[in-house]
């Protein structure tokens, strides 16, 4: 019997948070527009929230949220600072790395506890779990909103700004969206279960028919 191929296996998210390391420092040093826009886009928070969050998603509890954020964001971190020294940012026998590199894992398992906490909650549902599936999106778009105007002579940064701003708003609606959509499914299920006639009458339940 072949074995399905398991996107959250720590292995998988390993490689896949060192590639996005890796990736995002080779952006950061490219030159083309395209490089430049990636800079701007994996180069900032919301896009490794983001990602932390989309590693953790399946986990139903928190040990495991964490362990599968744990498995990409410190991955990431390690693969962005080895492409940076590959790259000649940090000059021999520079021992700013260490403390960049310590200071940013210790930032990464800060933010995969947080980021675990939410997935738990969105699982638990309810009006918790709906405020805990906004929360990402929501700072997402504050953030995006916000750096637009402090980056006037920035066209690039600009361009991404209204992209990921406008796509977590996309996000916002469609999870409010999702979230009345089961509501409402939920409330028909509830009423089809129930006899819209009323209780039965007769012989069952002692009630005399003329």
């Amino acid at each position: 019997m072949r074995r399905r191929f398991d996107l959250t296996h720590p292995s998988v998210l390993l490689l896949a948070g060192l590639g996005f390391g890796v990736a995002t420092s080779a952006a950061n040093h490219g030159e083309t527009p395209l490089a430049v826009h990636l800079s701007k886009l994996l180069g900032n928070d919301w896009a490794w929230l983001t990602a932390g969050l989309l590693s953790a998603l399946p986990a139903r509890t928190w040990t495991t949220a964490m362990r599968r954020c744990l498995a990409f964001l410190l991955p990431a971190v390690l693969g962005y600072y080895v492409s940076d020294l590959a790259a000649g940012t940090y000059a021999g026998g520079d021992m700013g790395v260490v403390t960049d590199v310590t200071a940013y894992l210790v930032i990464g398992s800060i933010t995969a506890a947080g980021l675990s906490l939410i997935v738990v909650t969105i699982h638990k549902g309810g009006i918790r779990g709906l405020l805990a599936s906004l929360a990402v999106p929501t700072y997402i778009a504050h953030k995006a909103f916000t750096t637009r105007p402090l980056v006037p002579h920035d066209p690039a940064m600009q361009r991404v700004c209204g992209v990921v701003g406008y796509t977590a708003v996309a996000t916002l609606l469609l999870i409010v969206l999702w979230s009345v959509w089961r509501s409402t499914r939920a409330g028909a299920g509830d009423v089809g279960r129930h006899d819209p006639a009323g209780p039965r009458q007769g012989r069952e339940s002692g009630t005399i028919i003329p």
